[in-house]
């Protein structure tokens, strides 16, 4: 099953937009709660998803395939502002 992340995340905020009208004006502020809320989520859920990669800062040099994982680990970590030991 292919889940179409942003379609999800979207229709689970609603709208944020301005109307000039205290009724949709109170409901965007309260959509943008769940906005910020669920953006919180996908920060933390960065953070715990490129953890993953840290295991791979000790490694066996010398194993072609150990030494593969740990540049693949560094490269992956660099591209999201992360730094992993060069050995």
């Amino acid at each position: 099953m292919k889940v179409d992340l942003l379609e999800y995340l979207e229709n689970k905020i609603g709208d944020t937009s301005w109307y000039g009208e205290t009724y949709h004006d109170n409901k965007s502020a309260s959509n943008m709660m769940i906005l910020d809320s669920i953006l919180t989520d996908i920060e933390d859920l960065k953070e715990n998803l490129l953890s993953r990669l840290y295991e791979h800062e000790d490694y066996r040099q010398g194993n072609a395939s150990a030494e593969h994982l740990h540049k693949l680990a560094m490269n992956i970590l660099e591209k999201h502002g992360k730094k992993l030991e060069e050995k």
